[in-house]
Order: C-alpha cells, then sequence, then structure tokens
C-alpha cells in the first residue's frame, strides 16, 4: 500500500495562506491528496508498464484508491493481486526450452532449475498457454512458472532501487505540493 499523508506543516502554510479561513483549509488539502493520489496511479502505471515485458497488466484493476475525508487526511493506493504467469510477459519457447524477459533490456533468458530441467510451453484444458517445469527427475512433479505481482512491480516502480534508475517517490511529492499551491491559489482568488 502507498500512503500520500499530509505534513503538519501543510496545515499551518494553507492557514498563513488563507488568512483565518480555517474551515477552508482542510477542504484545500484533502482536494490536493485526492487528486495527487489519482495522477499517481496513472504514473505507476505508465511507468511500470514501461519497465517491464508484460502485455496486459490490468494496473487498473488491481490498484484502488481510497480517497481522504476531512476527518482523516491521507490516500492511499492498494494494490493487490497474485504473481501472473510467465506467459503474460514477453516469452518465446523454441525446441531448445522457454526463453523469458521479464524486464525490458534485460534479454531474453532460458528457464533451467538447479536440477537442470528445461522449461516448456503446455497450453491447458481452458486453452490458457502456461510455462511449466519439471522439478525432479521424473515427470511430475511440475512447477508453474511466474513473474512478478502486479504490486510488486508497482512498489519497485515507486521506490526506484536495483530494476528502476529511479523511483517516483519524489515526483509523487512534487505533485502533491502543486496540487496544494493550486487549491491554496483558487481559494484565495476565490
Amino acid at each position: 500500500m502507498i500512503a500520500i499523508t499530509a505534513d503538519p506543516q501543510d496545515l499551518e502554510l494553507v492557514l498563513s495562506k488563507l488568512e483565518g479561513a480555517k474551515k477552508q483549509a482542510p477542504k484545500a488539502i484533502r482536494t490536493a491528496l485526492n487528486d495527487t493520489a489519482v495522477t499517481a496511479r496513472k504514473l505507476l502505471a505508465q511507468h511500470a508498464q514501461k519497465r517491464y515485458t508484460v502485455k496486459d497488466a490490468g494496473f487498473n484493476k488491481h490498484t484502488r484508491v481510497r480517497k481522504a475525508t476531512l476527518s482523516k487526511l491521507e490516500a492511499a493506493i492498494s494494490v493487490q493481486g497474485a504473481p501472473m504467469t510467465q506467459p503474460r510477459y514477453h516469452t518465446t519457447a523454441p525446441k531448445s526450452g522457454v526463453k523469458t524477459e521479464v524486464l525490458k533490456g534485460s534479454g531474453l533468458q532460458e528457464l533451467v532449475n538447479q536440477a537442470g530441467n528445461k522449461a516448456f510451453l503446455q497450453t491447458g484444458n481452458n486453452g490458457n498457454r502456461l510455462v511449466l517445469q519439471r522439478t525432479g527427475k521424473g515427470r511430475t512433479p511440475l512447477h508453474s512458472a511466474h513473474g512478478p505481482s502486479v504490486s510488486k512491480m508497482l512498489e519497485k516502480v515507486y521506490q526506484g532501487g536495483k530494476i528502476t534508475d529511479e523511483g517516483l517517490r519524489e515526483d509523487i511529492l512534487e505533485i502533491y505540493q502543486d496540487n496544494l499551491r493550486k487549491q491554496i491559489e483558487r481559494m484565495v482568488t476565490a
């Protein structure tokens, strides 16, 4: 869950700008937080789509925005979902074994486990393609290969680190400050 919380100094900033309009200050912060949460949701999905080779992750389907209220000045973006099966990413299945690429630019990598078993592509009874791999020397049991879930992808895009060059945390905070300034200007001019 990604929480965007108002800083207590923000309330003082709004109060000083409004010169005594204390009733309007929480409304300005609430609107700024809600606008930021909606914008952040779109921004996170766009950057995750640029970074990962997932074909259709359904970012909006897996994310939910809990908007701020006057009594609770905090907007939150919660993300849920299970890890996605490997064919949802860029996957090829030559005779030598399945190759897949999760991160754009990382190149296709062959899926081989510690026992030396290569992965293969199998179409299930319902028509879904699965990347399967034997876990031992026998024909069974089989293991289905999965990539990261939507929540993990969005977390990595938000925080940054090894996978992405920079996170979006600072950008989202700047968007919040811009939205707050816009709300202050709108209230002062009204």
